[in-house]
């Protein structure tokens, strides 16, 4: 899944989980990023424009945040839980430079996970649900 992808659902589920504690928010975050991620989606990462794919991507989920909270004044909490979803994906940065796949630390970045896969069209479809469905999460916590 996409950065964006990751983002917004983190926070859709921070603002479903708050006020609960961080220590429960955190893994639960994290768990979403792995449970999306055996989804099928599209990713970028192996494509030929995957630097700039991936930073319009970091860019449109670093707006997301800020204006969630600077705009909208959502709790930390919930923009935490975004970052927090999102972060894994800082695992496969090593992809856009070399093209090489080093070890990975996050579980559903491993050879072995069943990673969702599927072509543009579905796969930037079925995040473009998950992305409605999680300003739609948002806008009514």
């Amino acid at each position: 899944m996409w950065v964006i992808t990751h983002t917004l659902s983190g926070m859709a589920l921070g603002a479903l989980l708050y006020p609960l504690s961080l220590w429960l928010i955190v893994p639960a975050a994290l768990l979403l990023h792995l449970i999306l991620d055996l989804v099928p989606h599209w990713d970028y990462t192996r494509k030929p424009n995957r630097t700039r794919w991936a930073s319009a991507d970091v860019a449109v989920s670093v707006a997301a945040l800020v204006l969630a909270r600077g705009v909208a004044g959502i709790e930390w909490a919930v923009v935490i839980a975004g970052v927090v979803s999102a972060l894994p994906d800082l695992d496969v940065l090593d992809t856009l430079w070399s093209g090489r796949r080093r070890p990975r630390v996050f579980p559903s970045h491993w050879r072995g996970f069943p990673h969702g896969s599927a072509t543009p069209v579905p796969g930037i479809a079925i995040q473009f649900v998950v992305w409605v469905v999680s300003v739609a999460v948002l806008r009514v916590t």
